[in-house]
């Protein structure tokens, strides 16, 4: 029968630290504790920072009371004394009442735990920079390194497509069918994190994993970022979608730009990597077969800056060109965002757009044929009229 007095050392503290820090703390009394530490949770959630900083503080009062005799130390078989390591078993009902008297440690164990905190503050400055400077940058220069493939596997694929690198601090969960994949955290293609506070989840979620605890956590994690709702929306989609064809397991990057282009799929990054020089001709590839309609996405026609969609689509929606702008500027029409194909800079350069999909939106809130086929025909949009002519054929009556 086992004995649940006598536990490893770091079992101990564990345990007792779980106890003085429960799941159950509120979260401001642990961001309260951390700041005596001169700390910030920096990748974990407060509540669980607080425990692993009182765990390590726990196992050097262990250390220290075993070095001052007032603590017996025993090895695992058989219970005889022994010198100190994390697997070392001590008796709680000796270690609780040592703890409870409070006892004075040396200084060196004092800065060991600060020292192991002030790093997190290092990890989390750096995190909130790289956040900082993705808002106004749109360069995805992760993308370098996965054009050097000659092929991406589909779920590589998909989400290089979102704009998010597919493996660096990637941590999804999936409901018991698998097909709703909740992101919990997701870096961008310029290596930000696209929401600190999942990110911090995904790394308690790992760490307990890894301790040999499985909880369940699908239902049970608070939605931290809308954006993360969406992305994982949108990959939910895109899976979908794709699996609904036959495709083979791994396929050069140009197929899936392709694939993306003809169902509509905005990528973000597209127009930078264009004129990065990365979406080289498909036949130019290192002996891949082109997919068909390749060369022609890659050589389609550029997006359209913010003003000239201003004027195309003017008195549509019952818009203005002043509205048009205003609102493309804005980002108040929130279903606009899904046909900005670049950000703009202001002072620098206007955001970029695909007509195409714009227009599409606009037949769905009921604007005829008619009038959607004569901006087309504007000077500006011509390059987009064969594109939107191929989109809607199977479409009109």
């Amino acid at each position: 029968m086992a004995d649940w007095n006598m536990m490893s050392t770091r079992a101990a503290a564990e345990y007792l630290a779980r106890r003085q820090w429960p799941d159950t703390t509120p979260m401001q009394r642990a961001i309260d504790a951390l700041r005596q530490y001169g700390t910030g949770p920096g990748p974990y959630t407060p509540v669980y920072a607080i425990r692993l900083l009182e765990t390590r503080r726990i196992v050097s009062h262990i250390r220290a009371f075993i070095a001052a005799g007032k603590l017996t130390a025993y090895d695992q078989p058989d219970g005889h004394e022994t010198a100190i390591d994390e697997a070392t078993i001590v008796k709680l009902d000796e270690l609780r009442p040592l703890l409870a008297r409070g006892f004075l440690l040396d200084k060196r164990y004092e800065r060991d735990v600060r020292a192991y905190a002030n790093a997190w503050n290092d990890e989390e400055n750096f995190e909130r920079w790289l956040i900082k400077a993705h808002a106004d940058n749109e360069a995805a220069p992760l993308l370098f390194q996965w054009f050097l493939h000659d092929s991406w596997t589909p779920r590589e694929a998909l989400r290089l497509l979102l704009g998010l690198e597919p493996d660096a601090d990637w941590f999804a969960l999936s409901d018991e069918s698998g097909d709703h994949p909740r992101i919990v955290s997701a870096r961008y293609l310029d290596g930000s994190l696209v929401c600190i506070e999942g990110w911090r989840n995904a790394n308690v979620v790992k760490e307990s994993i890894e301790s040999g605890a499985h909880p369940e956590i699908y239902n049970q994690l608070q939605i931290t970022s809308l954006e993360l709702v969406r992305l994982s929306s949108e990959l939910s989609g895109m899976k979908r979608v794709f699996e609904s064809g036959s495709h083979a397991p791994r396929n050069p990057p140009a197929y899936y730009i392709e694939w993306a282009a003809r169902k509509n799929y905005v990528v973000p990054w597209l127009n930078w990597a264009r004129s990065e020089g990365l979406l080289v001709p498909v036949d130019a590839e290192a002996e891949v077969a082109p997919a068909e309609g390749t060369a022609e996405i890659l050589n389609a026609a550029a997006p359209i800056e913010t003003p000239s969609i201003a004027n195309a689509f003017d008195g549509l929606n019952q818009w203005d060109a002043a509205k048009w702008a205003k609102n493309l500027g804005d980002g108040r029409a929130k279903w606009l965002k899904k046909a900005r194909v670049g950000k703009g800079r202001k002072g620098a350069a206007a955001a970029t757009w695909n007509p195409v999909i714009i227009a599409l939106y606009l037949k769905d809130l009921g604007v005829p044929w008619l009038k959607l086929d004569a901006v087309f025909k504007k000077a500006a949009l011509k390059e987009w009229r064969s594109k939107w002519e191929e989109q809607t054929e199977e479409m009109r009556d």
